[in-house]
């Protein structure tokens, strides 16, 4: 039989060759065997909702994660304003949020998804007074979903999801057992140290510990964070309800150094995996290698999958009959989606609703419409993954975007004595010129558009070392300076 190439389209569209098995549209497991037996889709700094060191929070974060199914969230808890707690991320220029309206918001969304446990990984550092309003807060917005019950007597493995539906736990650190204080010392859990930075610390016999009040401690049950050592010592002292948190660098060279004690040690403990403090940008890493050591939660659990589930509900939605033709000849999957029609109308509505069903959710504010002309060049405006069509138009933009986020941190360039000058190129690298080389690989430059493009790079970079007129450095001494180069050069590399 000859099979064309619209029929052997048709066949890979096929349920045959469905990459997703309609079966796990529901929970299809057995969930009856301990937590540590699964993996979890979790969330690193929840609230922030661009870049890690400037971007915005928002109790938006939490929503969005909740109702895509994630079941561990991240609160970085500090002091606010009149006594009352607030979560942003520490020492870096992101927004506030109130820490008493994420909490709403959780018990809101917490279980609209799935009847499955929400861990709460709490990052104290609040002082005493507010520790208090954060215990008052949760036992008074979650109440009987707050799991705070007593270690099982007996026990040797941690509960199922099963035991734990409907419930909140509370990740963090919790004083001795038998403690009768209303105070202790803890030593502090901040992630955004490096793990070789904590051993050389340890070294010297002077770890950070700050205060933990027992009302907070007390909220803390089969999730109570521990500093890892080894596997050595994990093995012989660490209990099951103890949780160990790891650096995406740290957990990389264990998985590499020695996978077998690391898998050995997913079978019982729990462990969290979080990215570096280097990904400022938000992006993140691979988790293949630590899935394979049995990591249970990490953040990249959810953009590996959603390949995956947007093809099925793609396939599902050419099923119904709609107002126009669909050429599954130009069908591509990922996060964007593209619909071009003969027509000027698009049923968003109807692609809307039957992607809800999948819980994948369709942004209309961000979906474009652009009516193109015959004999008008209006396409070169229209805007493709962040990106103009256009060459010139989208350089134009790309400079005007990265300008307005150099002047936002004005106030970093212009401390010569506070902010040293290795730590202002990471910066601008990061945070500037990763928006101004946004998908420059498309671009086709001209002589002129290259001249352009390189006088601009370099008056950035003057800006950053705060070389102002009628101060002169000649280009070559500025890119020995900077470690840069002609970044026509680095567009013509991508």
């Amino acid at each position: 039989m000859l099979l064309f190439l619209t029929g052997f389209t048709a066949y890979l569209l096929s349920e045959e060759c469905d990459l997703f098995d309609p079966e796990h549209l529901v929970v299809c497991q057995d969930m009856s065997h301990p937590l540590s037996h699964y993996f979890i889709a979790s969330s690193h700094n929840t609230y922030l909702l661009e870049d890690q060191l400037k971007g915005p929070s928002s109790v938006e974060g939490y929503v969005r994660a909740l109702k895509r199914g994630c079941r561990s969230i991240e609160l970085d808890c500090w002091d606010g304003p009149s006594d009352e707690p607030i979560i942003y991320h520490g020492h870096t220029l992101t927004s506030k949020i109130s820490f008493k309206a994420v909490a709403e918001a959780i018990n809101q969304y917490a279980f609209e998804y799935s009847d499955y446990p929400v861990i709460l990984s709490l990052e104290n550092h609040c002082n005493v007074k507010q520790q208090l309003t954060l215990t008052t807060i949760l036992k008074e917005t979650f109440g009987e979903k707050l799991f705070t019950n007593n270690l099982e007597e007996g026990r040797t493995s941690l509960p199922s999801p099963d035991f734990f539906k409907g419930k909140i736990l509370v990740k963090g650190k919790k004083l001795p057992f038998n403690s009768e204080s209303s105070e202790g010392y803890v030593t502090d859990e901040d992630e955004g140290a490096e793990p070789e930075k904590k051993k050389s610390t340890k070294r010297e016999g002077s770890i950070k510990k700050h205060k933990l009040t027992k009302e907070l401690s007390d909220l803390v049950s089969y999730c109570v964070s521990r500093r890892f050592e080894d596997f050595q010592a994990s093995s012989a002292n660490q209990k099951y309800w103890e949780i160990n948190s790891f650096s995406e660098s740290q957990a990389l060279k264990l998985a590499l150094s020695c996978p077998e004690d690391f898998v050995n040690h997913n079978k019982k403990f729990l462990s969290r995996i979080y990215p570096n403090g280097m990904r400022v940008d938000s992006s993140n890493y691979n988790p293949q290698d630590l899935w394979n050591c049995g990591c249970h939660m990490g953040d990249s659990l959810s953009s590996v999958l959603i390949i995956v589930y947007l093809e099925h509900a793609l396939k599902n939605k050419w099923k119904i009959e709609t107002l126009y033709t669909v050429n599954t000849l130009e069908l591509a999957y990922a996060d964007n989606v593209d619909f071009v029609s003969t027509t000027d109308f698009v049923d968003v509505e109807t692609i809307q609703k039957e992607l809800a069903d999948f819980r994948l959710n369709v942004n209309t504010n961000k979906t474009e419409y652009t009516l193109v002309q015959k004999d008008k060049e209006d396409w070169k405006k229209v805007k493709k993954a962040g990106s103009l069509l256009g060459d010139t138009e989208d350089i134009e933009r790309r400079k005007q975007l990265s300008n307005l986020t150099l002047q936002k941190l004005s106030s970093i360039w212009k401390r010569n004595d506070k902010v040293k000058q290795v730590t202002r190129l990471n910066l601008y690298r990061a945070l500037v010129k990763s928006i101004l080389l946004y998908n420059c690989g498309t671009w086709s430059l001209t002589k002129q558009e290259e001249h352009k493009l390189n006088t601009f790079h370099r008056r950035q970079l003057r800006t950053i070392l705060n070389i102002k007129y009628p101060t002169v450095i000649k280009y070559n001494a500025l890119y020995q300076k900077t470690g840069e180069t002609h970044i026509s050069l680095t567009i013509l590399e991508e």
